[in-house]
This record gives C-alpha cells, structure tokens and sequence, in this order.
C-alpha cells in the first residue's frame, strides 16, 4: 500500500531534494576548479534555496528544538550562515579568480561545499517533526511554504538571525503565520 505524504511534507521534501543536488553540483564544480560552473549553480541555488532555508529557519527549527535543544538547532544556524558565506564568496569572485585564490582559499570553499552537503543530508532527517504536527498546523506551515516561495527572498537576503536567537514563530491572532520582514 502506497502512502500518500500531505501536501506540507511533498513540498518540503521536493525542495529539500533541489537544494540537496544543487549543493552537490556546486561542490563538484568547486572539486574541478570550474568557477564559471561554480557561480552559475551558486546563483540558482542562491534562488532557489532562499525561501526552503527561510521555511526551516522560522518554522522547522523551533519544532527541532522542542525535542533536541537549543544547542542542536545552533549547529543548524551555524550551517546555514556557513552556506550564505559561501554563495557570497562564490558569487562576487570573477569568473578567471580561481586561478588567483591561495590553495587556502580554494580548499576552504570547497570544504564549506562540502559541510553544506553533509548539512542538507542531515537536515532531511528532520522531516518527521513536520509530519507528526496536527492537520491545521500542518496546514498553516505548507501555506506559509508557499508564501515564502511568492516572496521569491535569495538565501544571500535573509537576515541572520542574533546569536543565540532564531527567527522565531510568530502567530497572529487569528492563527496564521506570520513571516519575519525580509527586506
């Protein structure tokens, strides 16, 4: 018997799985020292990942903290600062740098490449603290997902959120998810 995910988990799920293969295409085209291949899939992915990293930030982390901790979503933040710094730095690099990056420079951003990889594999494994929240809520999330895909926000535009702190969800009073100003 098949299972039929809602709508909320399918959408999550397929992002994940564009934001996943894009990080890889990056890390492969960084391995090769291809930096025009690099910039063009750091701009896509720049794109394409703003609204799924902005979801994670403000509504799947907090659910992730309930049930790992403050410190475990840290980590996440952490990682997510790390792939917005590295989008940066591939995205204003000219196209003939690579030849004038130190092997230090080099090495570093494929190894951001790399933890970013490892980072998204890890991230899907969260997806079961999606999937255990009640209809409406589930619900109120998949339609925020979609808002925030309308505001088309690259991941290099979201504000990171104070040390310690995330962008938190916030619920109006008539129970619909509010988005943090992005601007």
């Amino acid at each position: 018997m098949a299972v039929e995910w809602p709508p909320l988990a399918t959408a999550f799920v397929d992002d994940h799985q564009q934001v996943t293969r894009a990080l890889k295409q990056l890390k492969d085209a960084l391995g090769r020292h291809d930096l025009s291949e690099a910039k063009r899939i750091a701009e896509e992915l720049d794109r394409a990942a703003g609204p799924h990293i902005l979801f994670e930030e403000v509504f799947l982390y907090p659910e992730v903290a309930r049930a790992r901790g403050r410190d475990y979503i840290d980590r996440l933040y952490e990682e997510h600062r790390a792939g917005r710094d590295l989008l940066t730095r591939v995205l204003v690099l000219k196209s003939d740098s690579w030849r004038r990056l130190g092997d230090e420079e080099q090495a570093r951003l494929l190894q951001q490449a790399e933890m970013m990889l490892d980072h998204a594999v890890s991230c899907g494994t969260l997806l079961s603290h999606l999937t255990t929240l009640d209809q409406t809520t589930q619900q109120e999330y998949f339609a925020a997902l979609l808002a925030l895909r309308q505001q088309a926000k690259r991941w290099t535009e979201i504000p990171e959120p104070a040390p310690g702190q995330d962008h938190g969800h916030v619920t109006s009073p008539m129970g619909s998810p509010e988005l943090p100003e992005t601007t």
